[in-house]
């Protein structure tokens, strides 16, 4: 019970799922090779102009709530600068 509250802002099954063997699956290699490709795909996040906004701001709203849940979120500022500077 004391995760629940960790999960409850994700309404999408598939999203809840990934969360939770995010947070509780694997051996700490996978979930620190996991960490580094969340990270390298938050580095490298772009919102192409075919996409759209809301389309990219739902894919990096998945991004940050995987590497929330293996305790990596960046900085709100560094989350802010990379939407807001994506090409769109």
């Amino acid at each position: 019970d004391d995760h629940v509250a960790d999960f409850h802002y994700i309404d999408d099954a598939k999203d809840i799922w990934n969360a939770v063997k995010a947070r509780f699956g694997g051996n700490a290699e996978s979930k620190r090779m996991r960490k580094s490709m969340l990270k390298q795909e938050f580095l490298e996040f772009r919102i192409g102009e075919a996409e759209g906004l809301h389309k990219g701001y739902d894919r990096m709203q998945k991004i940050m709530i995987q590497l929330n849940q293996l305790k990596a979120k960046p900085e709100d500022k560094d989350i802010n600068l990379k939407f807001l500077l994506s090409d769109f």
